[in-house]
């Protein structure tokens, strides 16, 4: 399995952008890590998730469903 996957972009030729392969890295790399001071003091993570959820939704499930859709 590769860490990372090349995606052709749609509208520029020799041209492709790199997305993590393995979706729980992903979804560390985008809603974990930027909270993490956050999150060590473990206090709030309802809010904490409230914060987090439109990038859950724009760099990990949307790309994901944009995914499946292609295949």
């Amino acid at each position: 399995m590769r860490a990372l996957t090349a995606e052709p972009d749609a509208f520029r030729k020799n041209r492709a952008m790199y997305r993590v392969a393995e979706p729980l890295i992903a979804f560390h790399h985008a809603v974990v890590r930027p909270e993490s001071a956050l999150l060590a003091r473990r206090r709030g993570t309802a809010g904490v998730w409230e914060c987090s959820q439109a990038t859950f939704l724009s760099q990990f499930v949307g790309p994901h469903f944009e995914r499946l859709c292609r295949e």
